[in-house]
Formats: structure tokens, sequence, C-alpha cells
């Protein structure tokens, strides 16, 4: 399989993280970043942001239209591995920007550090992406928390080639906490490994949130 992508499906609003009004303001920032972009003459990753234009009520679940909800990673070639996280927070200052504070955290200096230590690693395995790639988005996460804003949750995944079938394809993962119930699903965009075929137009991908944005640090 060469080509992938990850999405989120969707996310329930387990409890509300503003009490005592019910109604959040929830974004969801997304990194990803593969062995192709770690290795390349500048490292780089793949940003997004999802601002959601109506509020969430507690426990109401929301579900994204198409194959993949909104776009984490890709669609892309990954080569050996991709690593992605999708960061919820609640929104108490309007007047942020939070796709351009993305873009700011992950031009800082320490994140340009470790995605360097990540490319000087021959064959990494799952441990050590996650090791590595864990700070990077803790450091993302708390630099969009500013000062008003809450971090209600992070899910994060790495995904490998050498596993049946490559990368997961075709499979979903959930994760959760008091705030968020969250899900992440990777797309096999090709017919190998008996998945079938699927192809994402740009209006496909606008539907899906559009696709990420690269970032080269």
């Amino acid at each position: 399989m060469k080509q992938i992508a990850i999405g989120i499906p969707g996310f329930r609003m387990r409890a509300t993280a503003d009490w005592p009004f019910r109604m959040n303001e929830v974004t969801i920032s997304t990194i990803a970043f593969d062995e192709k972009g770690v290795n390349g003459s500048a490292p780089s990753l793949q940003i997004n942001t999802h601002e959601l234009i109506n509020p969430v009520q507690s426990w109401e679940e929301v579900k994204f239209a198409g194959e993949g909800g909104r776009l984490v990673y890709g669609p892309a070639e990954p080569g050996a591995f991709v690593y992605c996280a999708a960061i919820y927070v609640e929104r108490d200052d309007k007047s942020r920007n939070l796709g351009a504070a993305l873009e700011d955290a992950v031009h800082s200096d320490e994140v340009k550090q470790l995605m360097k230590s990540l490319k000087a690693i021959p064959n990494p395995t799952v441990q050590m992406v996650t090791s590595l790639a864990g700070p990077v988005t803790q450091l993302v996460a708390r630099i969009l928390k500013g000062n008003k804003d809450d971090l209600l949750f992070t899910h994060q995944g790495t995904f490998f080639q050498n596993t049946l079938p490559p990368y997961n394809a075709g499979d979903i993962f959930t994760a959760q906490n008091k705030y968020i119930s969250s899900s992440l699903k990777v797309i096999g965009l090709d017919k190998r490994d008996g998945l079938e075929s699927m192809t994402v137009s740009p209006l496909e991908q606008s539907i899906m949130g559009g696709q990420p944005k690269t970032i080269s640090l």
C-alpha cells in the first residue's frame, strides 16, 4: 500500500468543560508527520485546524461527513511510519486564532530539535517514535491552551507500514477521558492488500475539512 489518509470520523462531548455552562466552543487542532517528512532535507509536518461552527453540549455526539470525517493526515505516502495527534480545545478566548497559534507552535525551536532527533534514528520503533513525538504534541498543546482556553483531550496514534494491513488501514481507534471520546480512522487509498480502491477529490477534501497544510521546519 502506498497512499493513506487519517481522519476523525467524529467525537462525543462526554462532559462540559465550562461549568456551569453546558455549551462548549470546540476546536480540533491536528499535527502529523511521517518518515518522508522527518527524513527530508528540511523536516516537515502536517497541521490542520477544525473550528466547529456550532457549540457542543454535554454528551452530544458529533459525526463528520465523508469516509474519514475531518482530515488529520494526507492523502500521502508515509513511508515506514506516520504519527498523528488530534488536540481538542475548548475556546473561551474568541479573539485567538488557533490556526495561527498552531503554526507558530510547530515553528518553535523545541519542535525543530525534536524533529531532528527523530531523523537521527534509523528504523525507529513505535516506542522511539512516540517517546519523541509525545513531547512535540505536549508542547503544541500547551501553547494552544493559552491563558483562557481549556485543553480537553489529546488523541495520538503511530502507524507502521510493516503491520498487517499496512498502517492498520481500515481500522478505527478510540480513546477518551472525562471530557472527550475521540476516534481516528486510517483509510487505505489503493487496491493493494485487499482494500477497496478510493480516491479523494478536491470537493471531498473540502467536505473532510480540507487537506492538512505541510509546514517545513
